[in-house]
């Protein structure tokens, strides 16, 4: 079994505030499959609501994939922080700490803690290094 999630800015939309879609060559690979958003872009419910109105029918009718979910990456950078013993003093702090973690660090730690050792996970991104760790596959596009 496969899982694949992507990232949204520069991946496949331009940016949050204008979300015109981009690396149209990747409805090749995400054309008829279940993705799930994990961008730092969307951070929490909140932003949702932006996705939901702006973002999802688009990426779905243009990459031919279906939309199942999104993890929301502040409240999973919260939970590891947490773990770390790691304290915010103020917003500032919380966007640092996401932002040491990173998008593969934070991936991995995300599989390693909800996922499931027989199934690969794919993350599209255009901030990640073409590898592979363990049952992890990181593509940049």
């Amino acid at each position: 079994m496969e899982k694949h999630y992507i990232d949204l800015e520069g991946t496949v939309i331009d940016s949050w505030q204008s979300p015109t879609p981009v690396n149209l060559h990747l409805r090749e690979f995400l054309e008829g499959k279940e993705v799930i958003i994990y961008s730092f872009a969307l951070l929490n419910r909140e932003d949702s609501n932006h996705f939901f109105v702006n973002v999802k029918d688009t990426l779905q009718t243009v990459f031919g994939c279906t939309v199942t979910g999104i993890v929301f990456t502040e409240t999973i950078c919260d939970e590891f922080a947490k773990e770390d013993g790691v304290e915010y003093e103020d917003y500032l702090d919380r966007v640092m700490y996401r932002n040491e973690l990173g998008k593969e660090g934070s991936f991995l730690r995300y599989v390693k803690k909800y996922g499931n050792s027989d199934v690969v996970y794919h993350l599209w991104d255009d901030t990640v290094e073409d590898k592979e760790i363990g049952n992890v596959r990181f593509h940049r596009v």
